[in-house]
C-alpha cells in the first residue's frame, strides 16, 4: 500500500466534483470534454535538439501547452493526462524500438519510474512517472517490455528539478540519489 491511499477515495470525489462544476477542456484550444485534442498535441514542437540512443523526448517542453500539460500531470491529479502522455510515449518508444531493432528480445526490455521521495509521494500523493510507465505498460501488454516497480529506490532527497533552470545543475541535482533494490532484475536487461 502506498503511503497515501486513504486519501485517494477523496481526491476521486474531489476530481469528479470539480469536472462537474467546471468541466475539463483542452489545455491548448479550449476544445471542451478533452484535455489534450488531437489537433493540438499534432501542433506541439519536436524537441528542438536531436535525439540519442539513450534519450527520448517527446516534445519541446518550452512549448505552453506542453507546460501546462506538465503541470496538469504533476501536480492537478496527474491521472488522465498521465494516460495521453503516457500513450504517446509509448508510441514513440515503441517507434525508437522499431528502428533500433529491439524487437527481436522483449523479455530483456524494462520500463523502470523514477522513484519520487517519501515526501514528495506524501505531497502528491502518486508518481507521475509510475503513472506514465502504467499506461505504457497498460498499452504494451507485455509485448515488448516489462514493467519494473520495485527496481529502484531514492536515498536521499533532492532539491526540485523544476526551479533548477541549468542541465547541468539539474543532472548534478539528482547524482547519486538512487540505489538498486533488486540487482538481478536488471541484469542483462535493456
Amino acid at each position: 500500500m502506498k503511503i497515501c491511499d486513504y486519501l485517494l477515495p477523496l481526491r476521486t470525489a474531489t476530481t469528479r466534483i470539480l469536472d462537474f462544476l467546471v468541466p475539463e477542456s483542452c489545455l491548448g484550444c479550449g476544445t471542451a470534454e478533452v484535455a489534450l485534442c488531437e489537433v493540438c498535441v499534432r501542433s506541439i514542437p519536436p524537441p528542438p535538439y536531436g535525439e540519442s540512443r539513450d534519450i527520448i523526448s517527446l516534445f519541446d517542453y518550452r512549448n505552453k501547452t506542453i507546460r501546462k500539460a506538465l503541470w496538469a500531470l504533476k501536480y492537478r491529479g496527474g491521472r488522465r493526462m498521465g494516460k495521453i502522455l503516457g500513450s504517446l510515449l509509448y508510441n514513440k518508444v515503441i517507434k525508437k524500438i522499431e528502428d533500433d531493432n529491439m524487437l527481436s528480445a522483449p523479455a530483456n526490455m524494462l520500463i523502470i519510474p523514477i522513484p519520487l521521495s517519501k515526501k514528495r509521494l506524501k505531497e502528491r500523493g502518486f508518481n507521475q512517472s509510475e503513472i506514465l510507465a502504467q499506461e505504457m505498460s497498460y498499452r504494451d501488454r507485455e509485448e515488448n517490455f516489462i514493467l519494473e516497480t520495485s527496481v529502484l529506490y531514492r536515498i536521499r532527497d533532492t532539491g526540485s528539478q523544476a526551479l533548477i533552470k541549468d542541465r547541468e545543475t539539474r543532472m548534478n541535482n539528482v547524482k547519486g540519489c538512487f540505489a538498486v533494490n533488486n540487482k538481478n532484475k536488471i541484469l542483462g536487461k535493456n
